[in-house]
């Protein structure tokens, strides 16, 4: 099985801001790369539910303890 390059993790840092993180890079230090969400799409659900939708990060990552992320989700 291959692996997509762009596979890794959506996250939640620490202070509450939306990041992702890519399989493929390796650990600094410990820590790992965490590139925020800078826009988002809202996609209407129906009966009054929306649903947020990451759509751009931010090209420079930040550097965060793995331990402190809570992971979201998968991204394949």
């Amino acid at each position: 099985m291959t692996r997509n390059k762009n596979s890794g993790y959506f996250v939640r840092t620490k202070s509450g801001k939306l990041g992702r993180t890519f399989s493929d890079q390796m650990p600094i230090n410990g820590k790992i790369r965490v590139y925020e969400v800078t826009e988002t799409k809202t996609v209407d659900l129906g009966q009054g539910n929306n649903f947020e939708i990451p759509v751009k990060w931010n090209q420079a990552g930040s550097l965060c303890d793995p331990k402190s992320l809570t992971v979201l989700g998968l991204i394949d």
